[in-house]
């Protein structure tokens, strides 16, 4: 599944899904539902959904083709209760974090100096395999990457950016970018699909044996990168956000919310 690639278009209101050797599906976002039914997701019934666009390709068959397993594209249904992700922390208002058919949060978040801290690692361990073993961000399947701007003055002229440490987003409680606000859920546990290099589908032993040595939690769990919400009344937008690669990013840390200074721009 690394291998297949889907791309939305909000101009067309295109869903175009790619994969090697297959022809591209190009599937409307508003097509209509036909029909529904219950589906198991991380534990959780959910109703899905199945609308035929009338393209004239058996969706069902492209995807059962190319994994060479049965299988079916499906989306949440939008007249159904939507799911809740299962954290500690809720909504401003209290209520559970509500997600689609994400595992686990509507955003994850990593930072580029962590997945160096990680190479880093893996090539202490493994001098001789630094080029084979080395491994991309991709592998995390994060929504956002934030990279250090190293010192680059801020917009006007302001503050420079502080270089942002590895780890760093462990301990923030909220994140903005851009002009919209996210809120941290939990750091996000990892398994085995970390080992999967993203552009050629092979299994690899790292970076899970690395992150098994260096980032274990007091219950023994791994974790790599934090879960996100947003939080629309924290946002400059009161409808859909829009971010764009480059935006400025500030991380308000918990030592911040209890009065220290807890500000870094990166």
């Amino acid at each position: 599944m690394a291998l297949i690639r889907p791309a939305i278009s909000l101009e067309d209101r295109l869903l175009v899904v790619s994969a090697p050797g297959s022809v591209d599906l190009r599937l409307p976002l508003d097509a209509p539902e036909e029909s529904t039914s219950p589906a198991n997701v991380c534990s959780d019934t959910v109703s899905v959904s199945f609308s035929n666009p009338h393209l004239g390709v058996d969706i069902d068959a492209w995807f059962s083709s190319f994994l060479g397993v049965p299988c079916s594209l499906r989306r949440l249904s939008g007249a159904q209760a939507q799911r809740h992700a299962h954290f500690e922390r809720t909504t401003a208002g209290g209520a559970p974090v509500p997600i689609l058919l994400s595992n686990e949060s509507p955003f994850l978040l990593i930072s580029q100096p962590s997945v160096d801290q990680v190479n880093n690692w893996i090539h202490e361990a493994s001098p001789a395999a630094q080029e084979t073993q080395s491994v991309h961000a991709d592998c995390f399947r994060a929504n956002f990457l934030l990279e250090s701007a190293q010192g680059v003055p801020g917009p006007g002229g302001g503050p420079a950016s502080l270089p942002l440490p590895p780890f760093a987003e462990d301990g923030v409680d909220l994140v903005r970018i851009g002009s919209e606000t996210f809120q941290v859920l939990a750091r996000c546990r990892r398994c085995l699909m970390v080992c999967i290099e993203q552009s050629t589908a092979r299994r690899t032993k790292e970076p899970l044996s690395c992150l098994a040595r260096n980032r274990k939690n007091a219950r023994g769990k791994i974790e790599f990168g934090v879960h996100l919400m947003w939080r629309e009344d924290l946002s400059g937008s009161r409808e859909r956000p829009v971010l764009n690669v480059g935006d400025a990013v500030s991380f308000v840390s918990l030592a911040a919310e209890e009065g220290q200074d807890g500000l870094c721009d990166v």
